[in-house]
C-alpha cells in the first residue's frame, strides 16, 4: 500500500476545498428556501454523505479518509513503477518536472468532484424526490448504510427503486462533471505549483479538460471499488457504466449544438467534426482513464470493481467498449456488445420514464446541463 497523507494534510486539503465549494457553488446559488452547508469529518473511511433535515436543510459531509484514499490511488504504481501522476505529467508535459504540481491539481479535482456529485444529487432533485413522501430526515452515504434514493414515489410500473437509484447516480455524475469543467482551471490555478505553469504553452489546450475527465473517472472507479469491497454495490451502476456515461457527457459538451440533459433521445450524425472529437480526443482519453483506474484501484488493494469483466485489460474488450461508446453516440443500441453498454442503454430507457416525474423535484436554476 502506498503511504497516505501526513497527519493533518487531509484535513487541510478538505477544508480548503470545502471553503471554495461554499463560495463558488453554494454562494452562487439563487436565493431559495433551501440551505446547504458542507462539513469535514475526521472519519478515516472512504465516504461522502448528504443529510437532509425537515425544512429543506442539507449538509454535505466529506471524510478525510476520502481525501487520503484518492491521494494514495494517485500515487499507485504500475509494473513499470510509474505512478498515475507521473504518467499524466509525462503525457501532458513530456517530462516529470511538474509531477508535484500535477499531483496536487489532480487531487483537488478529484475531491471537488466528490463534493459536486453530492451537490448534484440535491440540485437534480434526487433527495427531494426521496423525501417527497413526508420523511422528516434522510441520510445518503456513498459507502455504507444509507437510505436509498430510488425508494420514493417515483418508482412504480416499469421503474423499480433499484433502477431509479442507478439513474440518479448517472445524472449526478454527468451534472458534477459539467460543473467541474466550469471550475477546473480555477481549482488548478489555486493548487500549489500550478499557478506558475503556462498551460497553453507547455501542455496544450486539452490539459485541463483531460485532467478533469480522468479525475472523475478515478473517483467513480474508487467509489465502486469501495462499494464492492463493502458488499454494497447492489443498486448502483457498474464502474464502467458510469465511465461510459461520463464519455457521452464529454462528447455532448464538446460538440457544437444545444444539448440538454432532458432530451429523450440523443443521436448524433457522425460528420468530420464529430469524428475528430471522438477519435482524436475522447477514445484516447477513455483508454487512459481505464488504465489509470486499474492502477489506482490496485494501489488501494482492491479490484477495479468492474466486477464482472475478467478480460477488462484485453484488447478485445477495449475495442468492444469503444465500439459501444460509438454505437450509443449514434443511437444504435441494438449493436451494443458489452455489459456496461447494455446497462447504460437500459438505464436510459428508465430515465426517459422518470423525466416527466422529476420536473417538480428539480432545482432547475441550480444546474446548467
Amino acid at each position: 500500500m502506498n503511504p497516505g497523507l501526513e497527519y493533518g494534510q487531509a484535513g487541510e486539503i478538505a477544508d480548503a476545498l470545502l471553503a471554495f465549494f461554499a463560495v463558488e457553488i453554494v454562494g452562487g446559488l439563487p436565493s431559495s428556501d433551501a440551505s446547504i452547508e458542507s462539513v469535514r469529518s475526521v472519519d478515516p473511511t472512504f465516504n461522502a454523505s448528504i443529510e437532509y433535515r425537515a425544512g429543506a436543510s442539507f449538509t454535505i459531509g466529506l471524510n478525510e479518509g476520502c481525501v487520503d484514499g484518492i491521494f494514495r490511488a494517485l500515487n499507485s504504481s504500475d509494473e513499470h513503477d510509474l505512478t498515475i501522476a507521473r504518467r499524466l505529467t509525462e503525457d501532458l508535459f513530456g517530462s516529470q518536472e511538474e509531477i508535484d504540481a500535477v499531483l496536487n491539481g489532480m487531487l483537488n479535482l478529484c475531491v471537488f468532484f466528490v463534493l459536486l456529485h453530492e451537490f448534484s444529487h440535491i440540485a437534480c432533485g434526487h433527495i427531494h424526490a426521496a423525501v417527497g413522501n413526508g420523511q422528516s430526515g434522510f441520510t445518503l452515504n456513498e459507502i455504507g448504510t444509507s437510505d436509498r434514493l430510488g425508494d420514493s414515489g417515483l418508482a412504480g410500473g416499469e421503474v423499480t427503486g433499484v433502477d431509479a437509484n442507478k439513474v440518479f447516480e448517472l445524472e449526478a455524475d454527468s451534472t458534477a462533471y459539467e460543473l467541474l469543467l466550469e471550475h477546473a482551471e480555477t481549482i488548478l490555478r489555486a493548487s500549489p505549483g500550478l499557478d506558475r505553469i503556462a498551460w497553453e504553452e507547455k501542455a496544450g489546450a486539452e490539459a485541463v479538460p483531460k485532467m478533469a475527465f480522468l479525475a472523475c473517472a478515478l473517483v467513480v472507479a474508487l467509489t465502486e471499488g469501495q462499494r464492492h469491497e463493502a458488499g454494497r454495490e447492489t443498486g448502483h451502476p457498474r464502474a464502467l457504466t458510469r465511465i461510459l456515461n461520463l464519455c457521452l457527457a464529454n462528447l455532448l459538451l464538446f460538440l457544437p449544438g444545444d444539448w440538454r440533459v432532458e432530451e429523450f433521445v440523443r443521436k448524433l450524425k457522425i460528420d468530420e467534426a464529430a469524428e475528430a472529437v471522438i477519435f482524436g480526443r475522447i477514445v484516447p482519453t477513455i483508454v487512459d482513464a481505464i488504465e489509470f483506474c486499474r492502477i489506482g484501484c490496485a494501489g488501494m488493494e482492491m479490484e477495479l470493481s468492474l466486477r464482472y469483466e475478467a478480460e477488462i485489460g484485453s484488447v478485445t474488450f477495449g475495442r468492444a467498449f469503444a465500439k459501444d461508446f460509438a454505437s450509443l453516440a449514434v443511437g444504435r443500441e441494438e449493436e451494443l456488445a458489452t455489459e456496461p453498454g447494455q446497462e447504460y442503454a437500459a438505464l436510459q430507457r428508465v430515465r426517459r420514464l422518470l423525466i416527466p416525474r422529476m420536473g417538480v423535484h428539480r432545482q432547475a436554476s441550480w444546474w446548467t446541463i
